[in-house]
């Protein structure tokens, strides 16, 4: 053997041992007629043949039935022969009759002289990757009947300059435009004139490109020209390397929702003027809570504070604090939650720390998952509707006691009268009797019939001044020394416990009364406090001056008055029993310790002296008895003298409200 020939095997030993150490490749050889002549390491694996099993058979049973059956394989060599070369994907049968899918090359192996010796083959097990392939295919497929079935969204793509190259049904219908009309033009032609001309499309894809993602909203144009608001995002496409090869552009026509938008928004808008312009109603909002959210005029107004001052507080502040201690304020909101609404009235404070008198509505505020966010709150100031309803109930209390004691008196009046003329028959019997002279029996009998006619007597008189029917002689008297006079004649009959004080002093105004008559009810008042004070006390008797108003009393006096008071510390009279003190024959007192004429003839006596008398008692603390009774005119006596006439200080505006008789809170 030659040098040459011992080098040529050297290498072709180095070739098979490279040629077997490719294990991802079946490369080997066949003869001009396809039969298997060489077989390296790959083969075995991809095909499962050994070589001592294959060696020597035909190529073709590589090949599955249907190629066999076609002729493939013998197209193939006749290819590779005519061609030098054969490239070829197909399915191919393993030794274990399982397929693959392979890429196969063919070459043909001439000799020096060009006569054929066969044929190389390489073949490669693809399967995975005609499967990865046929994945990304099929979801290729999907993503583009996906994209091409969304007709509420135009979604196209743009190279990197802005040329579109893609177009779905959703921006045909969107646009107007058909893929044919539109794909290879330059998506800026969608843009108003006005933002073409600022470079809104350049500066769009410039911020996708750089921040990797551009949304916005604008006016777009049509191809018929028309105008819709959109919504549009646009997203950079990089391959791996990074580098852009275009934009995914995604845009919504959102022309109706921003119309319900800009509607919504004008409403919301005139409600919070119509909210601020109302004035006459504190409207706000609370947090679930009951911290201030919103504030309007109204309740700057009503409350005193700004929006400033209170956004942030809680609510709770503007009740009492006996209310803030009972817990009213959680209690409204808990049942504002659980009933949907809340509505009271109530004392409320300002921040002035005044009080009105307030109707407070409190609805709740729901979201759409029905979750509790908060509270609307109305308040409307009623301090002078309330005090309207006090005075008219007042004013038809007072009313209605009125006519049931003017009733009362012309009843009385009528009963007096006839029994007065009974008197007068017995008594002329009783002078006849008299005159007539009788034994010392008959005397006694006359006596005790004049007594008893002299109590009767007493007895028609306080019926007569209850009724407003006795001839009265008026005078005008100085209360300081008809007080004193009735101190010093009642004195005799009070016990040592008791104490009697008159204070009335000489500044107080003159009035012109029934003198008889006025002491008759002051003896009925003292009377009365004394037998209210079993274990003793204090009766104190005070005058004063006080200038009425209309609106200062229920029995609407107007004028200069004096105010005769009587107050003691008895055990004070009961609420229900009150209004019913100055009608005749009433009485708290037991059987045989009163006839309940003594305070009808104190009304009946400040009624016909053009006055009025009210009482305020309290159980366990003493009552309080106040008989108003006019000024007298003393013009024509004094002739001119101011220096004579009472001075301001000695005028005591009444501002409270008296409590008439029969008037109730």
């Amino acid at each position: 053997m030659t040098t040459t020939e011992a080098q040529h095997l050297s290498d072709s030993h180095r070739l098979q041992i490279f040629i077997d150490a490719v294990a991802d490749y079946a490369i080997y050889t066949l003869n001009a007629d396809g039969f298997v002549t060489s077989w390296n390491a790959g083969a075995e694996k991809i095909k499962g043949y050994a070589a001592s099993e294959i060696l020597g058979q035909h190529f073709s049973r590589f090949f599955t039935a249907e190629d066999q059956a076609n002729a493939v394989p013998e197209r193939m060599l006749a290819a590779a022969r005519a061609d030098g070369r054969y490239e070829a994907e197909g399915w191919r049968v393993r030794k274990d009759g399982s397929r693959f899918w392979s890429n196969g090359v063919v070459q043909r192996v001439v000799d020096q002289n060009g006569a054929l010796l066969g044929y190389a083959k390489i073949t490669r097990d693809i399967t995975e990757r005609v499967a990865a392939h046929e994945t990304l295919l099929e979801s290729e497929r999907r993503f583009r009947m996906l994209v091409d079935g969304l007709v509420d969204y135009a979604i196209y793509t743009l190279d990197p300059s802005g040329t579109i190259t893609s177009w779905n049904a959703g921006a045909e219908r969107l646009k107007g435009y058909t893929a044919d009309e539109i794909v290879g033009q330059h998506f800026s032609k969608f843009y108003t004139r006005e933002e073409r001309a600022k470079g809104m499309p350049l500066r769009a894809l410039e911020a996708a490109a750089q921040d990797g993602r551009y949304e916005g909203e604008g006016w777009r144009v049509r191809k018929d020209g028309s105008r819709f608001w959109a919504s549009v995002v646009v997203h950079p496409i990089r391959n791996d390397a990074g580098r852009l090869e275009g934009f995914a552009k995604i845009t919504r026509d959102i022309t109706e929702r921003r119309a319900a938008h800009e509607a919504l928004r004008e409403s919301e808008r005139q409600f919070r003027f119509l909210v601020n312009g109302v004035t006459d109603y504190a409207l706000f909002m609370l947090d679930p809570n009951g911290l201030v959210t919103t504030w309007n005029a109204g309740a700057e107004r009503i409350k005193g504070y700004s929006a400033e001052e209170i956004i942030g507080q809680h609510f709770s502040r503007f009740y009492t604090e006996h209310d803030r201690a009972a817990g009213l304020p959680a209690r409204a909101l808990h049942m504002a939650a659980r009933d949907g609404r809340f509505e009271t009235e109530g004392h409320r404070v300002r921040k002035d720390g005044t009080l009105f008198w307030a109707n407070v509505v409190i609805d709740t505020i729901r979201d759409e998952r029905g979750e509790l966010i908060g509270f609307a709150k109305i308040t409307r100031d009623i301090t002078e509707r309330r005090d309207a309803e006090i005075a008219l109930r007042q004013a038809q209390a007072q009313r209605a006691h009125t006519q049931k004691m003017d009733a009362l008196g012309q009843l009385t009046g009528g009963i007096v009268h006839d029994f007065n003329n009974l008197l007068t028959v017995v008594g002329s019997y009783v002078r006849i009797t008299k005159k007539a002279g009788a034994d010392a029996e008959m005397k006694r009998a006359t006596e005790s019939v004049e007594r008893a006619l002299e109590r009767g007597t007493a007895l028609t008189r306080q019926l007569l001044a209850f009724s407003r029917k006795q001839s009265a002689r008026y005078e005008i008297v100085s209360l300081a020394e008809r007080v004193e006079a009735v101190r010093g004649m009642v004195a005799g009959s009070m016990r040592k416990s008791l104490k009697l004080v008159a204070a009335v002093g000489p500044e107080t105004w003159p009035v012109k009364v029934d003198p008889g008559e006025l002491e008759l009810g002051l003896v009925n008042i003292v009377f009365n406090a004394r037998d209210a004070m079993p274990d003793g006390g204090l009766i104190t008797v005070t005058a004063g001056n006080v200038l009425l108003s209309g609106d200062d009393n229920a029995a609407g006096l107007q004028g200069e008055f004096v105010a005769l008071r009587a107050t003691d510390t008895g055990i004070g009279i009961a609420p229900d029993v009150l209004p019913q003190v100055f009608e005749p024959f009433f009485t708290t007192k037991g059987p045989d310790k009163g006839t309940g004429l003594g305070l009808a003839q104190v009304y009946g006596f400040a009624q016909q002296s053009g006055g009025a008398v009210t009482i305020d008692s309290e159980v366990g603390k003493g009552t309080t008895v106040t008989i108003y009774l006019p000024r007298a005119d003393m013009t024509p006596a004094l002739q001119g003298a101011e220096a004579d006439q009472p001075t301001g200080a000695n005028v005591v505006p009444l501002r409270t409200k008296g409590r008439f008789a029969g008037d109730q809170d």
